[in-house]
């Protein structure tokens, strides 16, 4: 539960209307809105992720204040479509960079993967994904927790386990556009100015961040692969 000052209240509103407002403003999924809400949720109190409240996106169980305090949700309980959001907050908010999402399913389609389209296509990707997480580059999504992790158990990688290696052939997977970008620049040779500016960090050629506002919000740029 959260205090609130003497005669505040916040305008919350649902999952559904938050949803509307930043799911188009960012191009984003509903995958990475739960993953943001989630670890905004997880980190409020360690602020170990976070440097503004614009990186916020806390959950609360119920719109209606009692004694000026909103609820928020038990532990133990994560169903961001049943819970509600500060309006304020999410019309503030912009993902952090190195929490956005690619698809497998993108790869091929929208990055420097299309070559894999000849061929064996699942199989080019497969390999170069499974490779990967061998290596401790790429972290497969953990859906018992929500998080990302390059083990599947104690002993295993995730590419060693029956779930993993189905995550890693299924088209509607997704990676953290962090660890794509490192397979990019160490299997494809990237430039590595334009993984740093898809992770919107300025580079020697944009000291002052100038260019990477639109690769944050407006998705992934596509671009061509060097010869």
């Amino acid at each position: 539960m959260i205090d609130n000052e003497d005669d505040y209240f916040l305008d919350l509103i649902s999952y559904d209307e938050a949803a509307s407002i930043i799911l188009p403003k960012f191009r984003a999924t509903h995958d990475e809105l739960r993953y943001w809400i989630k670890l905004a949720n997880d980190n409020e109190s360690e602020n170990n992720l976070f440097d503004d409240t614009k990186d916020y996106l806390l959950p609360f169980a119920s719109e209606f204040p009692i004694d000026n305090m909103y609820r928020r949700p038990l532990d133990g309980f994560f169903y961001p479509e049943y819970y509600f959001y500060d309006k304020a907050s999410v019309l503030e908010f912009i993902p952090q960079p190195f929490l956005r999402f690619v698809y497998q399913k993108d790869l091929s389609g929208k990055r420097n993967w299309y070559d894999y389209k000849r061929g064996n296509p699942e199989s080019l990707i497969y390999k170069t994904l499974f490779r990967a997480n061998e290596c401790g580059i790429l972290r497969l999504y953990d859906h018992n927790d929500d998080e990302f992790r390059i083990y599947a158990n104690k002993t295993q990688i995730w590419c060693h386990t029956f779930e993993g290696e189905s995550y890693l052939n299924n088209p509607d997977s997704f990676f953290l556009l962090y660890d794509i970008l490192n397979i990019e620049r160490i299997f494809f040779k990237k430039d590595k100015t334009l993984c740093l500016l898809e992770l919107g960090l300025p580079t020697t050629h944009n000291p002052n961040n100038e260019e990477s506002e639109n690769v944050i919000r407006f998705a992934i740029p596509r671009y061509k692969k060097e010869t």
